[in-house]
């Protein structure tokens, strides 16, 4: 049953005047006897409708019940409705209420929620035309034709044109002024209809809440208006983000007892340039106050439309579509997660990517965030000192990985079994506020993106979840740390030069060191704003081009000692020589945890770049010290033995003389005839080279056949300040053997992520990076029960109904229509027979799986690995499908998904 049917029976039953009363199980009307109607008794849901409008115009609107009509019908050629049934050629209007001299002064069409979008055709033919009718047959003047129905979100609240029929006498011309028409309210006792004006009180009662239902109707409206009229994807959306930002911030900033910026107020429709300044001032505001713009940001951003494309009616349709609701209300009292939902839905279907944005799906980032295990992070930083774990995201982009993040530890926490005490538990309340458990993210999460729209897409998507309002900046996530100081307050504004084992002779590296967790997506290959002279300033590979290369620099700068990072990067920076530098740069700087290769599919269509999951944790300084002592001391035996080598070619393969001026050594070994000492230099210098064949080499069969070989390792890196000049690779194999960086490094291939997608849309596949729990932990298991209870005592009383009404026929005269009338009866019952038996053999069915899965509520734990498949076809297309889980399982013990394996297998310090 509507949640909104219900809302209207408990508010007709406590209004001070019974005028209207209504029956939900039975479906029946009762109005007040001195209103004049026909025998009105179905209760549809057009009726219950009418009747909460009933009751409003006598109870709160000052009506006399004497002065309303209802059901009045006309004899018509053709207008509005399809024929009624029980009237020839003729037609009706819902409510009529009647002035001191019997003049219509509020015709009105009632329609149920559902039907208001779509049965605004009828306004033409019911009110209209029909209202035209009622003037010529009964010599009267209509003053207000209303269309009325009421918003379906948590409160009822009115949803009508109220249009006066001197001002708009033809429908063509209504059609051309009609907003101006909507968002009137109901004049009291024949007064003078004004819009409503929204004002901010404590509780925000002039707004609405935002339900499921409402959410879906608005977005299909948005699609409708914003979509529909040839505006380029991106332009709509960037405009649609744009109002949201000023509709969140006129919530959040309006103080009470003032009215709403982001409403239409009386005459606006008159004074457009009015309207645009009001609304334009607000979002100029909302940059400044939610993004930290500053004037100049302002001056080169533009105003809210910018483009001819988008015109001035579209602000006007936004403002009128959303003036009644509150986010933040929303926000508060929603269980579902419907705002954060209706964003990412609109993000993902209509922001179209351009270079280097390849926005990542959820179950990649799900992935990601939970083989980084940051829900074990914060809970242990949680149970150390009431903290968690500072969370960044340099390039964010649509800010897909901030929330998930965001979401995870939420509901991580929420199934935690934490041992409370009084100050823990004061502690919990504090960050996860039950009608607002994303609250925390306001202070933990952090976003940068160098993307005007895509910072301002993340804000309020990361607002539309609840996080309060998060720390996402419009800013480039390469650009020098020091120019982040300007972010006071904030753990961005932290900057220190000198950096004991990151730095160089030229520039000003500095580093921020104030983050427990890096997840991002780095654009690939994009072009960097400062020249490469400046770059080189504060990065080691400042002048490389690569811009994934500078973000793995990027993130060891703002990670702190033990920081974990988990970012998709291109194949090429694991396995081209262009790349590697930053090899070796991420091996000196971190400690390498995983590798997981990801399929060619993964951001198709909008790239085919083969990717994979890097996992690192930043090192200690005194572990990169101790690299740097190791790094040098191979450093020079390297340069030791490229001296000889260079030696050996020149007098064994050039036939060049022995020159006294070569080291000492060399001039022995060749005097003295010492090959033993000379093939050990080789052997030493071509290390993994050599075969086991190549020891019974003499030295000019060697050094001929590892020429090239030799050549190539005699070269020294270009990056000579950061690894010396000496041969980079040469020196790294000794340095990983001595300090044991042969250690296992997890490596995976997903051949399927879950899903595929084209341009069409996304098409769902196998899953190999983790399962779904299928089963949920906690099942209210007697709720299931009682719900096959409530459905059967229905349908049982649907058929006592049924058997009543049959043996009430039974009892009159036997014609062809009472025959009938049983007849039709008799079907009813006997198909409510059926029902009734197929849901209580479903009833015994769910009660015997319950009993074996379920204990108190709670799955059974030799269930938990979630690998008994028929408990898994229960809840996936079986009996218990509507009560599915789709959250990521986190198995403890087995291994099936390469999720299982890296959460068992990677240890995290």
């Amino acid at each position: 049953m509507s949640d909104w049917k219900i809302l209207t029976k408990e508010k007709l039953a406590k209004s001070k005047n019974k005028v209207a009363k209504i029956d939900l199980e039975k479906e029946k009307v009762e109005y007040s006897k001195d209103i004049t109607k026909p025998k009105i008794e179905k209760l549809g849901p057009e009726e219950v409708v009418r009747a909460f409008l009933v009751d409003k115009l006598v109870n709160e609107l000052g009506y006399s019940e004497k002065n309303i009509e209802l059901e009045k019908y006309y004899v018509r050629d053709s207008i509005g409705r399809e024929k009624q049934k029980n009237k020839d050629d003729s037609a009706r209007i819902d409510v009529i209420v009647k002035d001191k001299l019997g003049n219509p002064f509020l015709y009105i069409e009632a329609k149920a929620p559902d039907k208001f979008e779509d049965g605004q055709k009828d306004i033409k033919g019911q009110l209209f035309e029909l209202s035209d009718l009622e003037e010529k047959q009964n010599k009267t003047k209509v003053k207000y034709l209303v269309y009325y129905s009421f918003d379906t979100s948590e409160e009822l609240a009115d949803r009508m044109y109220l249009i006066e029929k001197d001002e708009y006498k033809e429908y063509d011309d209504w059609l051309e002024g009609k907003d101006k028409t909507f968002g009137l309210e109901i004049p009291y006792n024949y007064g003078k209809p004004k819009l409503k004006e929204r004002v901010k009180d404590e509780d925000d009662s002039d707004l609405l809440s935002i339900s499921e239902f409402k959410m879906s109707e608005i977005r299909r409206n948005i699609h409708n208006t914003l979509w529909s009229s040839g505006v380029e994807d991106n332009e709509a959306y960037i405009f649609l983000v744009k109002f949201l930002l000023t509709k969140i911030y006129d919530e959040d900033e309006t103080a009470e007892d003032e009215k709403y910026q982001c409403q239409i107020y009386d005459k606006d429709y008159d004074d457009e340039t009015k309207f645009f300044d009001r609304i334009n001032k607000c979002y100029k505001d909302a940059l400044q106050n939610k993004l930290n713009y500053t004037e100049e940001d302002l001056k080169n951003v533009g105003n809210i439309l910018t483009t001819e494309k988008i015109s001035i009616q579209s602000l006007y349709f936004l403002v009128k579509e959303l003036q009644n609701y509150s986010f933040s209300k929303s926000i508060r009292t929603q269980k579902k997660d419907i705002l954060g939902h209706f964003f990412e839905e609109t993000n993902r279907e209509k922001f179209k990517q351009s270079k280097g944005q390849f926005f990542t799906t959820t179950n990649v980032v799900d992935f990601l965030v939970y083989a980084m295990k940051v829900d074990e992070l914060a809970i242990k930083c949680f149970e150390k000192d009431y903290s968690l774990p500072y969370i960044i995201d340099p390039s964010a982009g649509s800010g897909t990985f901030l929330i998930e993040a965001m979401k995870i530890i939420t509901k991580e926490f929420s199934k935690h079994d934490f041992k409370l005490t009084n100050t823990k538990k004061s502690k919990l309340k504090k960050l996860f506020p039950e009608e607002k458990p994303n609250d925390w993210a306001e202070q933990y999460i952090y976003g940068i993106d160098n993307s005007y729209s895509l910072t301002v897409s993340t804000k309020v998507n990361m607002i539309l979840h609840g996080d309060g309002s998060s720390n996402t900046f419009k800013d480039d996530g390469l650009k020098s740390l020091q120019t982040f100081s300007k972010y006071t307050n904030t753990k961005l504004a932290t900057y220190e030069t000198g950096h004991k084992v990151y730095n160089k002779t030229k520039g000003n590296i500095g580093v921020n060191e104030q983050f427990d967790v890096i997840i991002s997506n780095p654009p690939f290959s994009v072009n960097i704003n400062d020249s490469k002279e400046e770059v080189d300033k504060y990065y080691l590979f400042g002048k490389k081009k690569n811009s994934e290369n500078l973000f793995l620099e990027r993130y060891y700068q703002l990670l702190k000692e033990g920081g974990r990072l988990g970012v998709v990067l291109p194949e090429s920076v694991f396995d081209t020589t262009e790349n590697k530098y930053i090899r070796l740069f991420l091996f000196k700087y971190f400690k390498i945890k995983a590798v997981v290769s990801l399929p060619q599919i993964t951001f198709e269509p909008f790239t085919s770049t083969k990717t994979s999951i890097l996992f690192a944790q930043k090192k200690k300084v005194a572990e990169i010290e101790k690299w740097n002592i190791k790094w040098d001391k191979f450093g020079k035996e390297w340069s030791l033995l490229k001296t000889r080598m260079s030696s050996y070619v020149q007098f064994f393969t050039e036939d060049k003389k022995l020159n006294k001026k070569w080291a000492k050594d060399v001039v022995s070994d060749i005097e003295k005839n010492n090959t033993k000492n000379i093939l050990k230099n080789i052997h030493r210098f071509l290390k993994d080279y050599l075969t086991k064949e190549d020891k019974v080499l003499k030295i000019k069969e060697l050094l001929t056949k590892y020429s090239s070989e030799i050549t190539d390792l005699s070269k020294y890196e270009k990056e000579t300040e950061v690894f010396g000049f000496y041969n980079a690779w040469w020196v790294f194999g000794e340095v990983a053997k001595e300090m044991d960086i042969d250690y296992d490094i997890f490596m995976a291939e997903a051949e399927n992520v879950g899903y595929k997608r084209t341009k069409r849309g996304e098409n769902p596949r196998p899953n190999d990076l983790f399962d779904i729990e299928y089963a949920p932990k906690k099942l209210e298991c007697s709720a299931i029960i009682d719900n096959y209870d409530n459905k059967i005592k229905t349908y049982e009383d649907d058929q006592l109904e049924a058997k009543t009404k049959k043996t009430a026929i039974e009892a009159k005269k036997k014609t062809a229509k009472t025959k009938k009338s049983i007849k039709k009866f008799e079907t009813e019952i006997e198909e409510l027979k059926t029902k009734i038996e197929e849901l209580k053999a479903e009833k015994e069915t769910v009660i015997e799986i319950l009993a074996i899965y379920y204990e108190n509520d709670i799955l059974k734990a030799e269930y938990d690995e979630r690998t008994d498949i028929d408990l898994i076809n229960h809840f996936d297309k079986g009996l218990l499908e509507k009560h599915r889980c789709n959250d990521v399982l986190l198995r403890k013990k087995e291994t099936h998904k390469i999720l299982d394996s890296i959460r068992k297998e990677v240890i995290w310090e």
